[in-house]
């Protein structure tokens, strides 16, 4: 009998696999963002996501990342500012994804640091990218389903729901979320199409460091509270 361990590393060697052969395979604009974010949701615990939930989240993150594009002006007329407001911004939405356990805390935050630093570079890259992120999305939920397919997780008890962490604790663990993005970023202005895939990766390592103990063993991220 294969173990839970041993069944998660097959999904995801599969699952990336799969994800590399469609993205290359089909020559997508920039294949690796797509790549990355079909790891990302590979990595995500709990069975894969159903179809028509990832149809919606990935037109709900294509028009969100749009949204950070207003943030492009700022920083090139006021560099300084655009910086401690974004900064702002993604400490308040750590904060808040702490607080309420809401799944879309990592679509905002990428929201708010891919795309301005995308159009810092060239407002044509806005559009192309929440386009890659959302088929990224598509085709990581579709070889999700599939690895699962074959290596499916033993149903898990439901345990019980974890209180909210105090808003002390939330402002330490949203303060650390924002000094692992910020960094990045800020470097990623310097050059924007050298460290786009950064960010992304940034955005994840920050959402990671502001997760606490909400998330109930066996459950799935997008149905968290």
């Amino acid at each position: 009998m294969i173990a839970p361990a041993d069944k998660a590393v097959l999904r995801l060697a599969i699952g990336l696999g799969l994800a590399v052969l469609f993205a290359y395979g089909f020559a997508l604009q920039m294949p690796h963002v797509v790549c990355l974010m079909a790891m990302m949701l590979l990595c995500k615990p709990g069975p894969p996501i159903p179809p028509v939930k990832a149809a919606a989240m990935a037109l709900l993150l294509a028009g969100l990342l749009v949204t950070g594009v207003l943030m492009v002006p700022l920083l090139e007329n006021y560099a300084l500012a655009g910086i401690l407001l974004t900064g702002a911004i993604l400490y308040a939405l750590f904060f808040f994804g702490i607080r309420t356990g809401n799944p879309l805390t990592m679509l905002l935050v990428v929201a708010f640091t891919l795309i301005p630093v995308a159009g810092v570079a060239e407002q044509a890259l806005v559009t192309i990218i929440s386009m890659t992120i959302a088929v990224g999305i598509a085709v990581g939920s579709l070889v999700s389903g599939f690895s699962h397919a074959f290596f499916p997780d033993a149903a898990a008890a439901k345990a019980a729901k974890a209180s909210p962490p105090s808003r002390e604790t939330a402002s330490w663990i949203a303060l650390r979320g924002t000094l692992v993005v910020m960094p990045v970023f800020v470097l990623a202005l310097t050059d924007p199409s050298f460290y786009l895939a950064a960010i992304m990766k940034a955005a994840a390592l920050g959402q990671q460091a502001v997760r606490p103990t909400r998330v109930r063993p066996g459950a799935n991220w997008w149905d968290q509270p």
